[in-house]
């Protein structure tokens, strides 16, 4: 049976008690030295510290317009994007999009039948438009390729070159298609795959314009794994390591100089299995998953090698998203019959959940959820948050979207 020290601290608002209950984690568990875990895991905070939500708009119809912004931009402005296809109507997977202009929308205050409008202003921009593998657009993941340079666009909606590409397209001969993002949206990860394994990995910060690679050895490490980039600090690139079968534990740790740090050591006494959602944070990763079994949303202090429990979670599959300020952080999850569930949470300098509350009623109350869907598409300044709905009619048999549009949502205290 394996060894390990389990601390479990009861959790009110005036005090904290520590009660002491086992044996010390192995010596040869050099990435945990203590697991935290709160019974009541913040339920306490909720009567105490409580959100006050209003809807602030309701936009038209973005269909009667033929547009549609798959992602938003942080200060609210909705993006659509009118491309043709190289080759459409092949069996080609991954075609090349080919820009002819941006449409940028604003919801304005002006309504009709309680529907805020949605103005649009074009701008002509033409190249090829880089894009990840999941078509997703947001400020930070528009990427157009002219004459061999790669721009992206800047709070002005003006081109601005991404010199860190320079080595990506010469080494690819100006060839670009697709990416993958990290998990925050904000770094560009290239693979160098001639279909028989991976030969390296480059990853492109555009926001700092720097360019780095992940190639040799280490590369082992990613066979029949889901490698997610989380951010890059230091020059250390962090990452989570999931298996695909999600038999083996996960790794959450950093790579630096093609060497691979993890957190919590592979023969480690403690089982962890994290998540697809990981942040990482001053120091500290935020992630959900299991840990002996135990279903949540934990925190890794690497300072400290100490595991905390943040939060009780009742489904799987679960979504974060922090705001601006990282402050705040709407974690949302579908249960077994499809439903959405949606908590809004508070979240310290170093990731410490301080509040968390159920919100889904305020944001998705009960609807049919197989024509009622509503998805979180990202936080606008501090306190604002979009919510895109999508409401669907059987038509001849066929489920056909008739209305889709977007909520937006202000957290007043």
């Amino acid at each position: 049976m394996r060894n390990k020290k389990i601390s479990i601290l009861l959790i009110s608002i005036a005090s904290t008690i520590l009660v002491s209950c086992s044996t010390k984690v192995p010596n040869e568990d050099k990435g945990i030295d203590t697991v935290v875990i709160d019974e009541n895991a913040k339920e306490t905070a909720k009567a105490n510290d409580s959100f006050d939500i209003i809807k602030l708009q309701k936009s038209e119809n973005i269909m009667i317009n033929k547009k549609y912004s798959y992602e938003l931009m942080e200060n609210g402005k909705l993006l659509h994007f009118n491309y043709s296809e190289n080759g459409y109507g092949s069996d080609e997977q991954f075609p090349k999009l080919y820009l002819n202009s941006i449409e940028v929308g604003t919801i304005t205050d002006e309504t009709d039948n309680n529907r805020n409008k949605i103005s649009w202003d074009k701008i002509d921009i033409e190249g090829q438009l880089l894009t990840d593998y999941w078509v997703r657009y947001n400020i930070y993941n528009v990427r157009i390729l002219i004459d061999n340079k790669v721009y992206m666009l800047d709070d002005n909606y003006e081109l601005k070159e991404i010199k860190a590409y320079e080595k990506l397209i010469k080494d690819k001969n100006g060839d670009l298609n697709r990416f993958d993002s990290s998990y925050d949206g904000k770094l560009d990860i290239h693979y160098f795959d001639d279909g028989n394994g991976i030969e390296k990995i480059v990853v492109i910060d555009p926001i700092n314009d720097k360019y780095y690679e992940i190639k040799g050895d280490i590369l082992n490490d990613f066979i029949n794994k889901k490698l997610n980039i989380l951010s890059i600090e230091n020059e250390k690139i962090y990452v989570s390591i999931l298996d695909s079968m999600s038999e083996a534990d996960s790794i959450v740790g950093y790579i630096e100089n093609n060497k691979l740090y993890n957190f919590f050591e592979i023969d480690s006494a403690i089982e962890i299995k994290a998540g697809m959602d990981v942040i990482y944070r001053n120091n500290n990763i935020l992630f959900s998953g299991y840990v002996e079994g135990n279903y949540g949303l934990w925190r890794y202090d690497i300072d400290k090698k100490e595991l905390y429990k943040e939060a009780n979670l009742k489904h799987t599959n679960n979504f974060s998203t922090l705001n601006r300020d990282k402050n705040l952080m709407v974690i949302s999850s579908y249960d077994s019959y499809g439903k959405q569930h949606i908590s809004l949470a508070r979240v310290k300098q170093n990731l410490e959940i301080s509040n968390i509350q159920d919100i889904t009623d305020i944001i998705a109350p009960t609807k049919d959820i197989k024509l009622n869907r509503k998805s979180l598409r990202g936080w606008v300044d501090s306190n604002k948050f979009y919510v895109e709905c999508s409401d669907y009619e059987m038509i001849d048999n066929e489920e056909t979207l008739v209305d889709n549009y977007y909520e937006v949502y202000e957290l007043k205290n």
